[in-house]
């Protein structure tokens, strides 16, 4: 915090690519894991462990994708 008004653009431009970033780990984990669980269901092809490690997969990659904002 400080007295510098300059700042205050820095601040709202980091808002905005963090509310960017969060929205498109959003829609992107949970596009995926909704397609993802129609195949399962579906067709049953996907056996638990692998699906299991399909969504951990998904997890981990949303993570990193949050942490660009870094």
């Amino acid at each position: 915090m400080a007295d510098d008004l300059t700042k205050l653009t820095d601040a709202i431009k980091i808002g905005k690519g963090t509310t960017k970033i969060a929205k498109q780990s959003i829609y992107v984990g949970l596009g995926v894991s909704i397609r993802l669980m129609l195949i399962a269901a579906i067709s049953g092809d996907i056996p638990s462990a692998v699906g299991t490690v399909l969504q951990e997969t998904l997890d981990i990659t949303v993570i990193l994708n949050a942490l660009r904002v870094r």
